[in-house]
């Protein structure tokens, strides 16, 4: 409950995983459907360590614009990537683990790859640290009609 889910459409959960869909699919295989492109999990904690455990769940089998490196942000600025520890089409977990050395509350936020398809399994820190609800983001908002399928990238004749 206190993980907020932007830039993207809202996930589905799969066995405790939050999974990702896009609206539109773009065949013929099990395409970039299960890609969420830009989409973040925001959070706050005071924890000096967080771990965000992460499943690539073998849905992407195209490899044409594959980008597999997601990003994360603590305070709204760059800490580091990561990546799929795998090819395409191979079901792997892993766990992100952010170590900030010191105790501090800090906004941690998670930008998912472009197209490859990650789950995201919820936030886990030490008892003595809490998890809590990021505050709203702030800025202007930007609606896209379409993607790069519909505005004819991948056009099919």
């Amino acid at each position: 409950a206190n993980i907020a889910y932007t830039d993207c459409v809202a996930p589905a959960f799969v066995n405790g995983w939050a999974r990702f869909q896009r609206p539109i699919d773009d065949g013929p295989n099990p395409s970039y459907q299960y890609a969420m492109p830009g989409g973040r999990m925001r959070f706050q904690s005071n924890a000096p360590v967080v771990t965000i455990p992460l499943r690539y769940n073998g849905l992407i089998t195209r490899t044409d614009a594959r980008n597999f490196i997601g990003h994360v942000y603590v305070n709204g600025s760059y800490l580091q990537d990561f990546q799929s520890p795998a090819a395409v089409n191979v079901v792997n977990q892993t766990n992100l683990v952010l170590n900030m050395g010191s105790s501090a509350s800090r906004l941690y936020e998670l930008v998912l790859p472009y197209a490859d398809g990650v789950e995201f399994g919820g936030v886990i820190v030490d008892s003595a640290y809490t998890v809590t609800a990021a505050s709203a983001r702030t800025g202007r908002l930007m609606v896209c009609l379409g993607d790069s399928i519909s505005q004819g990238f991948l056009h099919r004749d």
